[in-house]
């Protein structure tokens, strides 16, 4: 006998088969979106270090360097009084501690001193850690524009000086770092690299979503030896 119908149980099955299927599917797409979303956040932690990273690659200061010797090494700045005196200079180019030995680090010379520059860009070339305060929303992917995503990431850069005072005669030695802006030019820059989230994508940015510190300090370098032709 040839039949041209399913049989109620056939179709009771096939209803039954859909169903799961059509039930399945939304936790499906719902189950993508936030492996989408946590792979953003990933990437927005990563950038955010990676970016910390090619800041720690600048010189401290737009004066480190002496501008009229070619390949001349970072010497250490005079800063304001709100740095500590103990990491004054001696009565020579070198600072207290440092050794008077040539090609080890010094500060700048006593006749012809530099002095920290306070914190922004200096002229139109980011050459210097302080140049890159203020930078905001740095190669951070606008989600709901190209995806449809409910969050938005933003990544922000803020360099300031901190307090440097602490007692180098105690012993042992403490130093507690802090987050204060100095409020003037000291030995030590603090860098701040964070990655804020906008959770309802209307400007509602979440400022401790990532947040990333480092601290670089005003000790100069060692010479280069260099090979001089007559």
């Amino acid at each position: 006998m040839v039949r041209h119908a399913f049989t109620m149980i056939e179709l009771i099955f096939a209803l039954v088969i859909m169903g799961i299927v059509f039930l399945t599917l939304p936790l499906i797409l719902i189950q993508n979106a936030e492996s989408v979303e946590d792979n953003l956040i990933q990437e927005s932690i990563f950038l955010s270090a990676s970016k910390m990273s090619q800041l720690l690659t600048f010189q401290w200061d737009d004066n480190s360097r002496d501008p009229a010797v070619i390949l001349s090494a970072s010497d250490a700045l005079t800063v304001s009084a709100a740095g500590d005196n103990e990491l004054d200079r001696n009565a020579s180019d070198f600072r207290r501690g440092h050794f008077p030995e040539d090609k080890h680090r010094r500060m700048t010379p006593i006749n012809n001193e530099r002095n920290a520059s306070a914190i922004g860009l200096e002229g139109a070339v980011y050459d210097d850690i302080d140049d890159f305060d203020g930078i905001v929303n740095y190669d951070i992917i606008d989600t709901p524009s190209v995806g449809g995503y409910k969050k938005k990431y933003r990544g922000d850069v803020n360099v300031t000086y901190v307090n440097d005072n602490t007692n180098y005669a105690a012993d042992p030695v403490t130093f507690a770092f802090t987050t204060a802006d100095a409020g003037a030019t000291t030995n030590i820059k603090m860098i701040e690299t964070s990655i804020t989230q906008d959770n309802t994508g209307a400007g509602d940015w979440d400022p401790n979503f990532v947040l990333l510190r480092a601290y670089v300090t005003n000790i100069g370098e060692t010479g280069y030896f260099k090979r001089r032709y007559q």
